[in-house]
């Protein structure tokens, strides 16, 4: 992933926290860190290998917790 202002993005873990719509959560280091045009990369990426073609999707994007 492209990086911002020297810092880079880190994926800890993503799950699948809803169905309907479906609704992934990412785990990261900063999710501010995280451009558009990489969320929609990801949004595609799952469409295609998932068969979530036409399908609403929502990305969630939240600091990793400690512990």
């Amino acid at each position: 992933p492209p990086s911002k202002a020297g810092k880079r993005l880190k994926f800890y873990y993503a799950t699948q926290a809803a169905v309907d719509p479906p609704t992934f959560l990412f785990f990261v280091n900063d999710p501010l860190l995280v451009h558009f045009s990489y969320e929609r990369y990801l949004e595609n990426r799952l469409r295609e290998h998932y068969g979530f073609l036409g399908t609403p999707l929502r990305l969630s994007f939240r600091k990793r917790g400690k512990g």
